[in-house]
C-alpha cells in the first residue's frame, strides 16, 4: 500500500485555503475591506513564494490577484481542483530552486509551509533520490521529509533506498523513513518490507507493518509466508499474523483460508478471524461458508459466525439465505438460523 502524499495534500488543503485566501485578499486590498484582518494572519514565506512564482510568470501583482492559480483556488470549492492547483504551483518551481526554496520554508510550521515542503521533497526525490537524501540527512528533526525521500526512493530502488535509511543515527526520522518504506513495497516485494522489519524496534509500528507485509505475501503465496511466519517466536504476534494470513486468502480461496482459521488457537483472536472470514467468504460462495459454520461444535462461536453470515448473504439474496436455513436438519444449528435470519430481515416471518 502506497503512502499517499495524495492524502497529506486533501488532508491540509482546506487549511491551506483560508491561508490563501488570505493572502489573495491581501494583495487586493483595495477592493476588500477585510483585507487588512486577513494580511495579519497570512503566512508571509507563502506569500513570498506564490509572488516569486507568478513573477516567473511575467505577471505583476495585481494581475497575480485576478489571474493566478491562488485566484482560481478562492473561487472554486472543489477538493480535487484545489489540489490540482498546489501541484500545480509546486511543479512551477523550476529543479534548480528546489533546495533554495526548501531552505526558505525552514523552521515555517504552517499548514501550508509543511505542505508545500513535503510536496516539494517528494518531487526532489523522484527525479534525483540521492541528492533528496542528503539534503534530507541534514534535516533529521523534519521526519516529513525523510519520510518523503523514502517513499520516492523506495519506488526507484528499494534496495539502495533501504540502506540510505539504515545509516540514518538512531532517531526517529530513521523509524519513519524505514517505516514508510517498508510499507510502499509491501505491495509488490513483501520479502523486501519484511526483511526492513528487522531494523525496526519492537512495538505497536512494526507489529502493524509485518501485519500489513504479510497480508499481502499471503494474497500470493500463502505457502511461503506461512513457513515465514512459523518462525516467530512471540506466540501472540505468531497467532496474529496466522489469521492475517488466513484472511488474506478468502478472497482466492475460501478453503484453505478456512483450514488456515481453524489451526489457530481457540479464543479471541481464532474468533475474529473465522468471524472476519464468512463475513467476507459469504459475499462471494455463501453456500460453502455456510457447510463450514455447520462442521462448527455448538457454541458461541457457531452463533456468532452464522449471525455474521447471515447478515451478509441476506443482504444480497434473502432468498437464497432463507432457503438455506430452512434447509438445514431440525437442531440447535436450524434454530440459531431462523433467529439470526429474522434479525437480518425483520420483515420476514418468524
Amino acid at each position: 500500500m502506497k503512502r499517499k502524499i495524495v492524502g497529506v495534500v486533501f488532508g491540509l488543503s482546506a487549511l491551506l485555503v483560508v491561508v490563501l485566501f488570505r493572502l489573495d485578499s491581501h494583495v487586493d486590498s483595495m477592493r476588500s475591506p477585510r483585507a487588512p484582518e486577513f494580511a495579519q494572519q497570512a503566512d508571509p514565506s507563502v506569500y513570498e513564494l506564490i509572488a516569486g512564482v507568478d513573477r516567473r510568470w511575467g505577471k505583476s501583482e495585481g494581475e497575480s490577484a485576478r489571474h493566478s492559480p491562488i485566484a482560481a483556488w478562492n473561487t472554486d470549492n472543489d477538493p480535487d481542483h484545489q489540489s490540482e492547483v498546489v501541484e500545480h504551483l509546486v511543479e512551477s518551481i523550476p529543479s534548480s530552486e528546489i533546495r533554495s526554496t526548501l531552505l526558505d520554508f525552514s523552521g515555517q510550521e504552517s499548514a501550508a509551509a509543511v505542505l508545500f515542503r513535503q510536496l516539494l521533497v517528494r518531487r526532489w526525490a523522484e527525479q534525483d533520490p540521492r541528492a533528496a537524501a542528503g539534503w534530507a540527512s541534514q534535516h533529521l528533526n523534519s521526519t516529513e521529509a525523510v519520510g518523503q525521500v523514502a517513499v520516492a526512493w523506495a519506488g526507484i530502488d528499494p534496495q539502495a533506498a533501504a540502506a540510505w535509511a539504515s545509516s540514518l543515527p538512531e532517531r526517529p526520522a530513521r523509524e519513519q523513513a524505514l517505516l514508510e518504506m517498508a510499507y510502499e513495497v509491501a505491495g509488490t516485494q513483501p520479502t523486501v518490507a519484511l526483511g526492513i522489519v528487522s531494523s525496526l524496534a519492537p512495538g505497536t509500528d512494526r507489529d502493524n507493518l509485518l501485519i500489513h507485509a504479510i497480508s499481502q505475501w499471503g494474497s500470493t503465496d500463502a505457502q511461503a509466508a506461512s513457513a515465514w511466519v512459523q518462525q516467530i517466536r512471540d506466540d501472540a504476534l505468531r497467532q496474529r499474523l496466522q489469521g492475517t494470513l488466513a484472511v488474506s486468502r478468502v478472497d482466492e480461496d475460501g478453503v484453505t483460508a478456512a483450514a488456515l482459521a481453524a489451526n489457530l488457537a481457540p479464543g479471541p483472536e481464532q474468533d475474529r478471524v473465522v468471524v472476519e472470514i464468512v463475513q467476507r467468504w459469504g459475499q462471494t460462495a455463501p453456500g460453502s461458508a455456510g457447510a463450514w459454520i455447520a462442521a462448527f461444535p455448538d457454541t458461541s462461536l457457531r452463533r456468532t459466525a452464522l449471525e455474521a453470515l447471515l447478515g451478509v448473504w441476506s443482504t444480497q439474496d434473502s432468498a437464497g439465505a432463507a432457503s438455506w436455513v430452512r434447509g438445514l436438519a431440525p437442531g440447535p444449528l436450524r434454530d440459531a438460523g431462523l433467529v439470526a435470519l429474522a434479525d437480518a430481515n425483520p420483515a420476514l416471518p418468524r
